[in-house]
């Protein structure tokens, strides 16, 4: 029988002991930012280890008219993004007209755009909650298809990140 407390209490632990003589710092960045670019378009899915995978729905608010407006107007993450570059690359293919009526580094800031009913955007179907709600071709638009989130590790890194990675894992391993 699987005892999540205890089994997070000796994960916090095991870090915890891997830290104790360092200041760790974590760095959560889009992948362009953090990986050199080698000709690689995706870095996610080519380098690192998978430890997520979910749907990503375009979402707006339940009853809202944003996405009645011509152009559509979205609330997009900056350049990078993969969200981003599959909502764009779904429009174009489309060829549905959009503007990107408000960019935010963070998820929160799409959110309130949507809540507002000022855009709609690209987002994970387990963030989708009241009074969003998931939109789909019965509102004109398209499939956008799964996102993953990889966790890359730097070589060398030593026993801190290594015990702060397989929390991670451990941590998206069990939210499956």
């Amino acid at each position: 029988m699987y005892d999540s407390k205890n089994s997070d209490s000796a994960r916090s632990t095991r870090v915890r002991n891997a830290c104790t003589a360092l200041t760790p710092s974590l760095i959560s960045e889009f992948s362009a930012h953090l990986i050199p670019q080698d000709g690689h378009s995706d870095l996610s899915a080519k380098r690192g280890e998978v430890v997520h995978t979910e749907p990503l729905v375009w979402a707006g608010r339940d009853g809202g008219v944003a996405v009645q407006r011509s152009p559509l107007p979205l609330s997009l993450a900056n350049h990078g993004c993969a969200w981003r570059e599959m909502a764009l690359g779904a429009l174009d293919k489309a060829e549905i007209s959009y503007r990107v009526a408000y960019n935010s580094e963070h998820c929160a800031g799409q959110e309130a755009a949507m809540l507002a009913d000022l855009a709609v955007a690209p987002f994970p179907a387990s963030l989708v909650q009241p009074p969003l709600r998931v939109l789909g071709p019965e509102n004109g638009l398209p499939a956008l298809g799964d996102y993953q989130i990889a966790l890359v590790r730097r070589d060398g890194s030593g026993p801190a990140a290594e015990a702060l990675a397989e929390q991670v894992v451990q941590t998206f391993r069990e939210r499956r």
